[in-house]
């Protein structure tokens, strides 16, 4: 048992993975998965990613499995916790959701920073999450609201345990986004589009390298080791982004940042491994050149300046 992760995972729902996978999903991880993630099935304004959307589209049996994990969660003491966070999603949005959140008994709601005050007033007793959609930055601590409890923060905090100290120390938990993949410098989701996403991620490889970017926007299973290792301060959970991918992806991610296991061992057998630890689309038009020794030597030289 990996301590470090015990009842710190947060994973997403997906439909892609059966429910006799979710079976064995439980039997396996039960002991490091806190809570699951997943958006309301009430429309494409719900959705940042339309595939999922489309996947409730008059799709009975897709509806009825979305409720058959939710129960099987339930029953295996996992959290629920629904998103609200489409980045452009309106208050009025907000609102029509909330008779319908109530209902489906959540412990965690996900929210955008602009809806705290209402999503608070109404979940009283929820887990209120401060979104990744946020964009949040440091420069925001001073003006995020205290009813959020905690804080989704990814990008350049995976390697600034200082600036996640601060965020703990001024009140608000902390739910590390590790494999996500998105770049340093897009200005975040609820600023941008992804047509402009992937803009930066061309610009950026073009000017650095596809393996320098790739080794500053992954983040490995030694890494996240190293850090849960050395702070000195809690990470309340470690979010795991796989809502659009399978049980095989899902397995392998888990297994991958559980048993601290070598990178090498996955992408000799496939470089599309690579999207373990980062699965924003930018990579896909290099991920077959990509050279992990490279990549780990670029990483060494990224840990050497942290400074717990």
């Amino acid at each position: 048992m990996n301590s470090l992760l015990e009842k710190k995972l947060s994973i997403g729902l997906s439909l892609e993975i059966r429910i006799e996978e979710y079976e064995s999903l439980f039997r396996k991880y039960k002991g490091y998965i806190d809570s699951i993630y997943f958006s309301p099935p009430l429309g494409e304004r719900y959705h940042s990613r339309k595939e999922i959307a489309r996947q409730f589209q008059d799709n009975e049996e897709n509806i009825h499995k979305f409720y058959e994990i939710l129960k099987r969660c339930k029953e295996e003491g996992i959290k629920l916790d629904c998103v609200l966070n489409r980045p452009s999603m309106t208050m009025e949005e907000v609102i029509s959701a909330t008779p319908y959140v109530k209902e489906l008994g959540v412990s965690d709601i996900t929210c955008l920073d602009r809806h705290i005050d209402w999503v608070s007033e109404q979940f009283p007793n929820a887990r209120t999450i401060c979104s990744f959609n946020s964009s949040f930055s440091i420069q925001d601590l001073a003006t995020i609201s205290s009813k959020f409890h905690t804080i989704v923060v990814g990008r350049e905090f995976l390697r600034r345990p200082d600036l996640m100290k601060q965020i703990y120390e001024n009140g608000f938990q902390i739910k590390l986004l590790v494999n996500n993949g998105c770049s340093l410098n897009c200005g975040g989701c609820k600023r941008s589009t992804t047509e402009h996403c992937l803009r930066v991620f061309r610009e950026n490889i073009n000017r650095y390298g596809a393996n320098y970017i790739y080794a500053l926007q992954s983040f490995y299973p030694e890494e996240l080791d190293n850090l849960l290792k050395n702070i000195d301060f809690p990470i309340e959970s470690i979010k795991i982004s796989n809502r659009t991918s399978n049980y095989r992806y899902l397995e392998d991610c888990l297994d991958s940042y559980i048993q601290v296991r070598e990178t090498d061992d996955y992408v000799q057998k496939s470089p599309y491994a690579y999207r373990l630890w980062a699965r924003s689309a930018g990579f896909n038009p290099v991920i077959k050149s990509l050279d992990n020794e490279e990549i780990k030597q670029y990483k060494k030289q990224f840990q050497e300046r942290i400074k717990y």
